[in-house]
């Protein structure tokens, strides 16, 4: 079953997709023009087209869920990645495991976003099917997220008080997002099993803002 990602553009709200390859986990639902592959990449290879998937954009402002209140700069950036800690109250740069159907609840997990790196080297490229790559992110990702089977649907949406930007990597490729709700980025649609790694970005270098990732299994 060919599977499918989305993400709401940055100014007009258009929905950004690009041409899938037989490796892209996130294969689009309906055909797009065909996008030039990165150098030493091998040429895509277009599947049959889908039907389009319903309700990956959202119709109205999702439901907030307040970021860690206390000042990022009281965090030691040396150690934020290494593992779950806590926070001002939270645990921060979880890590999360799902399985299709078996807790279909919205899940929330915490970071802080910003780091010294261009988006874009991260990703290895300035733009993906689902949006520009911009801002700066840490050496290594927020949060590892592993799905033991394809998810029909599956969104992370990130919610804080600054404009930040989103990186994923995961089998088959990197995936940006800059402006899915408001400032703050999202990525929705099908995703195939594996692990991925999220990056959550500021625009500003070394600009460090907390942060919360809603990740939900249907359609709001």
């Amino acid at each position: 079953m060919p599977l499918a990602i989305a993400a709401l553009g940055s100014a007009t709200g258009a929905i950004a997709q690009a041409q899938p390859t037989p490796s892209d986990p996130l294969q689009p639902a309906v055909p797009f023009p065909t996008e030039e592959p990165e150098p030493g990449e091998p040429a895509s290879v277009e599947p049959p087209a889908a039907s389009p998937s319903p309700g990956v954009r959202p119709e109205a402002p999702v439901q907030s869920v307040p970021a860690p209140s206390s000042p990022a700069s009281q965090f030691p950036r040396s150690t934020q990645r290494r593992s779950p800690t806590p926070f001002g109250g939270s645990t921060i740069f979880e890590n999360l495991t799902l399985t299709p159907g078996a807790d279909p609840s919205p899940k929330t997990i915490r970071g802080i976003s910003g780091g010294p790196l261009p988006a874009s080297d991260v990703a290895g490229r300035p733009e993906t099917a689902t949006g520009p790559c911009l801002g700066f992110v840490d050496t290594q990702p927020d949060h590892i997220l592993t799905l033991t089977a394809p998810f029909e649907f599956l969104s992370l949406q990130v919610q804080s008080a600054e404009d930040t930007t989103l990186v994923v990597k995961g089998p088959g490729g990197s995936w940006c997002n800059d402006n899915y709700l408001s400032l703050n980025p999202g990525i929705a649609g099908q995703w195939l099993p594996g692990r991925y790694e999220i990056w959550i970005g500021s625009h500003r270098n070394n600009g460090y803002f907390p942060y919360v990732i809603r990740v939900l299994q249907q359609p709001e």
